[in-house]
């Protein structure tokens, strides 16, 4: 879906562990790609050790929550990209 060039998305929410392509190697080929590298990318994962998050920043990540999580948790973090983005 993110190669097909007649759709948008603004956000994306990457798991870190996804069968196949994980969640940082997916990261890694959005920020490579000049048409996604705009798409804004929240990694969720269960991991919330220092070297995971160290990795995730690395790979190109900008925001990054801990499950389980709450609703409440990703509308704060959606307000967090929208605000940043009326900047």
């Amino acid at each position: 879906m993110l190669d097909d060039a007649s759709r948008f998305f603004d956000v994306a929410f990457l798991d870190i562990s996804m069968p196949g392509l994980d969640g940082l190697q997916l990261l890694k080929k959005i920020r490579e790609s000049s048409l996604l590298r705009s798409v804004e990318v929240v990694i969720s994962t269960a991991s919330s050790d220092r070297a995971t998050i160290c990795r995730a920043i690395d790979c190109g990540a900008r925001h990054y929550i801990v499950k389980p999580f709450t609703e409440a948790t990703v509308n704060a973090k959606l307000d967090q990209i929208a605000s940043a983005a009326k900047r």
